[in-house]
């Protein structure tokens, strides 16, 4: 991880994973890059976020959505949209996730085929009950009610870097498909079906307490080049009163020095 020594707005990211810059996709699919989630740099008016995910062995990225307020501290929410899981259908560069010569095991538009990460299982990722997919595997189960609060979504405070709240969501599906002789997997009505076997949320929201905290921080930090500019300004206005008090004092004794000698005049000698 990126300690940030060189360049403060790599902090928190990425170099290496189980002592590797690459995954096993090909191509920048394969990149070790983004944060792990915990540690953030402060970077105001970055447009999207990249977070490594060691369970897909791959990394996501979350466009920005729109501003937040959580618990009266002004954020950037980041959240995933259609591209999260597109493996070339829709965004070419993304079709690294794919073999080059595109089979039967690249799926359509939201479906992350993430076997070579799970040891050969046919285990797709999926946004839940296949919010953002394309609705080739979707028309097959009956029962999904996708809703946008079911997204993945990210909330930072951009001055400090300080995560507000996540809602990590994904889905976990088995690839089911006919095999001759396998009467268990021949018992589903269609031979190409995409099984939806749980899905998962993990929410961390900031405290009341630490929000207080934040919110005390950020107005100090606020705060402070107003009370350089007063300071300023009670020091200019220290000076002119000084100078002008000099000047009344220069103006009011012409016959008299302000500082008179203590010497005393020696008779010239006769």
């Amino acid at each position: 991880m990126n300690t940030g020594q060189n360049d403060f707005s790599q902090l928190g990211n990425l170099e290496k994973w189980r002592n590797s810059n690459k995954t096993m996709y090909r191509d920048e699919c394969g990149d070790v890059k983004g944060s792990s989630g915990e540690l953030w740099a402060p970077e105001i008016g970055q447009p999207e976020v990249t977070i490594f995910a060691p369970d897909i062995c791959s990394y996501m990225v979350l466009p920005e959505s729109g501003p937040v307020v959580v618990e009266g501290i002004e954020g950037v929410n980041y959240a995933a949209n259609d591209s999260l899981f597109d493996n070339g259908y829709k965004y070419p560069n993304k079709a690294c996730y794919c073999d080059e010569v595109r089979d039967a095991n690249c799926l359509p538009s939201g479906a992350l085929n993430v076997s070579s990460c799970r040891f050969g299982a046919p285990a797709f990722v999926t946004q839940p009950h296949f919010l953002n997919m394309d609705p080739y595997y979707a028309s097959k189960v009956k029962g999904l009610a996708p809703k946008q609060e079911m997204n993945f979504e990210l909330a930072l405070e951009m001055y400090t870097g300080m995560p507000l709240r996540v809602a990590a969501q994904l889905q976990i599906n088995l690839l089911i498909r006919h095999i001759r002789g396998f009467t268990l997997n021949n018992q589903l009505p269609d031979a190409d079906t995409l099984v939806p076997m749980f899905w998962f949320r993990q929410e961390v929201r900031v405290t009341q307490d630490y929000a207080a905290l934040a919110r005390f921080a950020l107005a100090l930090r606020s705060g402070l080049p107003y009370g350089f500019y007063a300071l300023t300004v009670i020091g200019v206005l220290l000076l002119v009163g000084g100078i002008y008090v000099l000047m009344r004092k220069l103006l009011k004794s012409n016959d008299s020095p302000i500082l008179e000698s203590t010497q005393e005049d020696n008779p010239s000698p006769m």
